[in-house]
């Protein structure tokens, strides 16, 4: 017999009724196959061309499935999830546009006050930190894809200037774009 064992590390969220629960949590995965094709296209993506879109792709799979297994009685989709969903879908591809409370709520059946609670009752953050923490994902990984200069990453996700891009990226890497991007190429 081989064990084979994947760890995560989930933060509280109504997406996961289990771990939300607290403590550590240990269960033998109901599609475990699948998972590990997931993590596996992930990590060959990571070590080769790092297609962003590719790498998003194979996250995505890696999330659905945690989101299955973590579930105690399966995925709780409502009108509601359709409605997040489908703008943070829209932000997802659109990091470059300058996003508001306001101009999220857009298009949805709640004003910006009762957007905001709804957005942190689902994802766990409140809708501009998530928008913050999506763009220096997306920052990230275009900067171990190469090539792209700092300014035209930060224009990218969404920043004005490279000066603001680079101390938001400071905040959440701990170091200045480039000194991380050389770190990570050196890995």
């Amino acid at each position: 017999p081989c064990w084979e064992m994947a760890w995560f590390h989930l933060e509280p969220s109504p997406r996961w009724e289990r771990p939300a629960r607290g403590g550590h949590w240990l269960a033998k995965s109901r599609g475990g196959q699948r998972l590990k094709v997931a993590m596996e296209g992930l990590l060959d993506e990571h070590a080769g061309k790092r297609e962003e879109r590719l790498a998003s792709a194979w996250a995505a799979l890696i999330l659905g499935h945690l989101e299955r297994e973590l579930s105690v009685s399966g995925p709780k989709r409502t009108p509601e999830d359709d409605h997040l969903d489908a703008v943070w879908r829209h932000v997802g591809e659109h990091l470059e546009e300058a996003w508001t409370v306001e101009r999220l709520s857009t298009g949805t059946p709640w004003s910006a006050p009762h957007f905001a609670p709804r957005c942190l009752a689902r994802y766990g953050e409140p809708p501009l930190r998530r928008i913050a923490r999506l763009r220096m994902e997306r920052a990230e990984g275009l900067l171990s894809a190469g090539g792209l200069p700092v300014a035209e990453v930060a224009h990218r996700v969404g920043y004005e200037n490279a000066f603001a891009f680079s101390a938001a990226f400071r905040r959440h890497a701990g170091l200045p774009p480039a000194v991380w991007r050389g770190q990570w190429k050196a890995q």
